[in-house]
């Protein structure tokens, strides 16, 4: 019982440590549905498509900036 208690402890600790890295992805899947939405042909594959590319940029970026710290 108390190690399931240490490990949910932790989990919350690493949700607040990522929250710049899930706005990050947040930011990017965002773009990516923009980018999508103007220039796709607006069904909702495309849509998920955006989203998706998005989201591969922001964690691309978030570990090349990590990385190079």
């Amino acid at each position: 019982m108390g190690n399931n208690d240490k490990e949910k402890s932790k989990n919350s600790k690493n949700i607040f440590h990522d929250i710049p890295v899930l706005v990050n992805n947040f930011f990017w899947s965002m773009i990516g549905f923009i980018v999508i939405k103007n220039f796709g042909n607006g069904n909702f594959f495309t849509y998920l498509l955006g989203i998706g590319a998005g989201l591969l940029w922001g964690i691309f970026i978030q570990k090349f900036f990590t990385n190079n710290k």
